[in-house]
């Protein structure tokens, strides 16, 4: 009896539901994301749609198109100042919300953040770190993987 009761313990199979592993509906959706600079969080949350969402699919064609054209600019500093701008509205079209985390009280210019498309530009503009950080997040599929289900 005890060897068919331990046989049985050894057939068990782990349960693996793939199904925890989509990650498309969160894409759509949006994850909040906390930059970490030097190990420092931010205290500012950005919900961000993934980079395989239909919105982030629109948004990326805009950027590439844009990128090629500021390829033929001469000008070095205007070229950059072209990139910037375009890597910044890139970033923050991927931003659907924007929230303080915790005890932060977070201000833009003297006031409080609140999410608008200007605010959120303004940040990424003023902020190449943010917006790369933004980037980076949005690239990286496993951050729209349903954790609560593994």
């Amino acid at each position: 009896m005890a060897d068919t009761v331990e046989k049985e313990k050894k057939e068990e199979k782990a349960v693996v539901d793939i199904s925890a592993f989509f990650n498309r509906k969160n894409e759509e959706d949006g994850a909040w994301f906390e930059p970490n600079f030097n190990g420092t969080p931010l205290g500012i949350e950005f919900k961000v749609i993934g980079s395989n969402s239909n919105a982030a699919a629109k948004e990326t064609a805009d950027y590439k198109r844009e990128m090629a054209q500021i390829e033929g600019i001469k000008d070095e500093v205007k070229k950059n100042d072209r990139e910037m701008d375009a890597i910044a509205r890139y970033a923050a079209a991927l931003v659907r919300d924007v929230r303080a985390k915790g005890n932060v009280a977070a201000q833009l210019n003297g006031k409080p953040l609140t999410y608008t498309k200007e605010a959120v530009y303004e940040i990424m503009l003023n902020s190449s770190v943010i917006a790369r950080a933004v980037l980076n997040f949005s690239f990286a599929d496993g951050n729209f993987i349903n954790k609560n289900q593994l």
